[in-house]
């Protein structure tokens, strides 16, 4: 089953529970079709999906930063740690490694910083929503010093 879908049943399954989760999952789901429509008014994506809940779950660890321990910071960590199981398992370790290199052979770039936005590209069509910028940079940073 796909991001959408499982948002949409379980979107409609809260609503019906009166679920505290549900007015999170509406507003979640009008965002990816707002992200959509702007988009040229096309139909929703799972990657449009991936990019909204990955926008909630960063706003939320925020927010969990700077509450004071309590209800509210409680209730922040419940909402970023229900998000965060839509989620596809992030690339890591060898894994990236991995497909790190190849995206670049099959890119026809160099290792390097000034190769990352070719590399990401690669990466990230092969790999929706499963790929961490900040993970390929460093690794990149990495290979470059040593």
């Amino acid at each position: 089953m796909s991001i959408l879908e499982r948002l949409k049943t379980d979107t409609l399954a809260e609503r019906k529970a009166r679920g505290i989760n549900a007015v999170l999952l509406v507003t979640i789901g009008s965002d990816i079709a707002k992200r959509a429509k702007d988009d040229g008014g096309r139909e929703a994506t799972d990657d449009d999906a991936t990019k909204v809940l990955r926008s909630y779950i960063t706003g939320l660890e925020d927010t969990i930063l700077v509450l004071p321990e309590g209800a509210r910071k409680a209730e922040a960590v419940q909402q970023r740690d229900f998000l965060q199981a839509y989620l596809p398992d992030a690339l890591d370790g060898a894994d990236l490694e991995t497909e790190i290199f190849e995206a670049a052979t099959e890119a026809g770039v160099p290792l390097e910083m000034r190769s990352m936005s070719a590399i990401l590209t690669v990466l990230t069509r092969k790999f929706p929503g499963r790929v961490d910028g900040k993970a390929v940079s460093m690794f990149i940073k990495s290979r470059a010093a040593g």
